[in-house]
């Protein structure tokens, strides 16, 4: 999956309280991997202020209490209206609920105009926008199939809906909300053989028509016209001039577990048989368990590809077959996962790396050598809407740290700390060069594509950032 599935791995983990907060979920933490290594130093750092931020624990679960409470009224809402729809205006007035529950008073109400236009590829011939992006291997490149900007609100809209009408299998951790790589990861902790393997062109994988028939069974139940239109709507024509389901549009992701839940019970009773663990994270499936059941040619494997390649039309990537033993590293969504789920050495040295950088050289400094470094990788977007920043990355790479490793863990809080350091000194910095110019006191610097605003009180000369409020911007926009 390579940086997407780590992106798409972190967004998942905040989705349904964005979503509920009405923040746009496009603000995804930039999780690419910098391919160079300078002098890494030890943890010697620390910051008071890192005890002044200990009550924040208790505000966030009063946040996350709140969000969850609101997503059950809208989800039960939801599941009310989808019970009785019948026609497009229901479908429509389904939507236009869900818009103003998740952004208020910027809601945008939607037409039956709109819902017909964008529904039909004839009518709405620009409905996506293709590009591409490398992948983790040098010289491959993944399509991505952006829709247009009003496409992507009607598909958001019928993304909730279709979350809030469908459970998905247990055994599905991919863009499942409060699911993410770590719950994928310890499912498969502790094991001696770990199996891996990766569906080749998982969404072009998925046709109409497949999505069609799925939407007029259970527990949907749609008639024909509103299983067609939200098709439709749903999917596109590819180059090659299949129906398919596009990589980079809202609803797909939720589609493909629907569509793949016969697949999961099917691969779950498997498991079971031969006392093996079992879970899929978008496209990749991972087996594990205490006894090696998995040789080529072997029955596992036999009815493994039957199952996938025969009864569900999905092509296994050999190139991508991993087998792991106990002796080796251990790998499940990019964790490792011999003893308990972690990153890995590499990724540590590499903040470890960045951080110093900063405190060595200084923020221009510590800028300009990343950009140096990023812009020669093969995760370095072209068309990649502004620039880079090195507090961007950085912050990225804390909150994937404490999401997997928790937010008590010794290392997670002695470089967390180390950040706060620099974020206060950056911020002070700029405070002056306001103040030098005869400007207001409100000081941009660009975290996840926002502004920071720090506020320069009366009386004093320093301006800091507490960590409760770092956490909180980090939390809102990575």
């Amino acid at each position: 999956m390579g940086d997407i599935r780590d992106k798409a791995a972190y967004n998942n983990k905040y989705i349904y309280v964005s979503i509920m907060n009405g923040l746009d979920d496009d603000n995804a933490n930039n999780q690419n991997e910098e391919h160079y290594e300078l002098q890494s130093a030890q943890d010697s750092a620390r910051s008071a202020d890192l005890l002044q931020g200990l009550d924040s624990n208790n505000k966030q679960k009063k946040t996350n209490i709140l969000a969850a409470k609101n997503s059950r009224e809208l989800s039960l809402k939801v599941q009310d209206l989808w019970g009785r729809l019948k026609t497009k205006n229901d479908l429509l007035y389904l939507l236009n609920v869900v818009y103003g529950e998740l952004y208020g008073e910027r809601s945008t109400m939607l037409t039956i105009g709109q819902l017909n236009h964008y529904a039909y590829s004839a009518i709405a011939s620009k409905r996506y926008t293709t590009f591409q992006i490398p992948k983790k291997k040098k010289g491959e490149y993944r399509t991505i199939d952006a829709p247009v900007q009003k496409l992507k609100y009607i598909q958001r809209g019928l993304n909730v809906v279709l979350q809030c009408a469908y459970t998905p299998h247990a055994a599905a951790m991919g863009f499942v909300p409060h699911r993410s790589v770590v719950d994928n990861a310890k499912v498969h902790t502790g094991q001696r053989v770990v199996y891996n393997i990766d569906l080749k062109d998982f969404f072009p994988s998925i046709t109409s028509g497949r999505v069609y028939h799925r939407l007029k069974g259970k527990p949907f139940s749609l008639n024909e016209e509103l299983a067609s239109l939200i098709t439709d709507i749903c999917c596109y024509t590819n180059a090659e001039g299949r129906h398919v389901l596009p990589q980079g549009a809202p609803t797909s992701p939720t589609l493909t577990n629907i569509i793949c839940e016969r697949m999961d019970r099917k691969l779950t009773r498997l498991a079971k048989a031969y006392s093996l663990k079992y879970t899929r994270y978008a496209d990749d499936i991972t087996f594990s368990g205490m006894t090696n059941v998995f040789q080529e040619g072997g029955r596992f494997c036999r009815s493994l590809r039957h199952i996938i390649e025969v009864e569900e039309h999905f092509t296994i990537n050999n190139d991508k077959v991993r087998l792991y033993h106990q002796g080796m590293r251990q790998e499940v969504t990019g964790l490792t996962v011999n003893h308990r789920e972690n990153v890995s050495r590499k990724y540590i040295k590499q903040l470890r790396t960045l951080i110093h950088n900063w405190e060595m050289n200084g923020y221009q400094k510590a800028q300009e050598v990343f950009i140096k470094h990023y812009a020669v990788t093969s995760t370095c977007r072209v068309k990649a809407k502004g620039e880079h920043h090195i507090e961007n990355i950085i912050s990225g790479k804390l909150m994937y740290l404490k999401m997997v490793k928790g937010e008590s863990d010794i290392t997670y809080r002695r470089l967390f700390s180390r950040f706060l350091v620099l974020i206060n000194e950056h911020t002070a910095a700029n405070m002056e060069e306001v103040k030098a110019s005869n400007s207001s006191a409100m000081v941009p610097s660009k975290e996840g594509g926002k502004h920071i605003d720090a506020v320069h009180d009366e009386g004093k000369d320093e301006v800091l950032i507490t960590i409760m409020e770092l956490e909180a911007l980090l939390n809102n926009n990575i």
